[in-house]
């Protein structure tokens, strides 16, 4: 996973055209907007977390799979983000309507990180929270084998 945190009003403020109308005005609001992304390039700097040499080599021929990896392992570590932060007792907004073509040319033009979700992070307006919605029941989404 990648980060752009985007602290200032500034930056915040090159997002907002960018995300879906409903998202515009919780990017601008936020302290805090991340730009959570997927590092296409991430078996140059796999070697030192202890990845193997075949592993390597398996990533740096093959586009497809860099795409993969970079982007599963990016969205479980955005699922434990989410939680660090909830849990520093932080409101946590994750958002996937936004034009994400846009938002790499906009900020990641001289990287190859993908962007897969914004999240806001700050201390949210209680008149703003919708009650919770309806869960799947157990059986409707497992199966017990």
């Amino acid at each position: 996973m990648r980060l752009d945190l985007l602290a200032s009003p500034e930056a915040r403020q090159r997002l907002a055209p960018l995300m879906a109308g409903m998202n515009q005005e919780p990017v601008l609001n936020a302290p805090l907007a991340l730009i959570v992304s997927a590092d296409l390039a991430l078996d140059k700097s796999m070697r030192e977390l202890g990845t193997s040499e075949q592993m390597l080599a398996r990533l740096a021929g093959s586009l497809e799979m860099r795409k993969s990896l970079a982007r599963d392992s990016a969205l479980i570590q955005l699922g434990y983000l989410v939680l660090a932060l909830r849990a520093e007792g932080l409101d946590v907004g994750v958002m996937t309507g936004a034009d994400l073509a846009g938002v790499d040319a906009e900020f990641h033009a001289d990287r190859p990180w993908q962007a897969i979700a914004v999240v806001c992070v700050g201390h949210g307006d209680a008149d703003a929270f919708h009650p919770r919605a309806g869960r799947h029941e157990f059986d409707a989404v497992s199966q017990v084998l």
